[in-house]
């Protein structure tokens, strides 16, 4: 395993039947807390159906937005993101498409993140939500809000 906190790359994997797949893989080095050893996770080909740009309304806000945007569906299933957020994470949106935000950014904090935001779906009231987390693989802390 590497030894950084996160590490994605293209592993091939044999599947039941004896033949060999590759699959793009994004692992997070969990805390002891969380139980230690590595959580890994890989979008599903279906998980979201369609395009990003297909909504052109999500399409503008993303590439006229000047702060980083990620937008999820209502399974909080990641639809899109835009440059800036890309940059951010250090992978490409199309990479992690269908994953949700707690695979995307594993801990404790973005497990809250993830349940605040069922939250807004259950009530359909906003919540603010202000969180510093560590982005990208690099191990520096960003403030957010969402």
């Amino acid at each position: 395993p590497p030894d950084g906190g996160r590490w994605s790359g293209v592993l091939t994997l044999r599947h039941r039947d004896g033949h060999t797949v590759s699959v793009w893989v994004l692992a997070h080095r969990r805390r002891p807390q969380e139980g230690g050893g590595w959580l890994a996770v890989t979008p599903l080909a279906d998980a979201v159906p369609g395009e990003p740009d297909e909504d052109p309304l999500s399409g503008a806000g993303l590439v006229q937005s000047p702060c980083a945007v990620a937008l999820y569906d209502d399974r909080l299933r990641l639809r899109a993101v835009n440059d800036a957020m890309a940059e951010v994470l250090g992978v490409s949106g199309d990479r992690l498409r269908g994953l949700r935000h707690s695979e995307i950014g594993a801990g404790p904090q973005s497990a809250d993140i993830e349940r605040r935001m069922l939250q807004v779906l259950d009530t359909g009231r906003p919540h603010d939500v202000r969180a510093y987390v560590p982005v990208g693989g690099d191990g520096r802390t960003s403030a957010w809000m969402a």
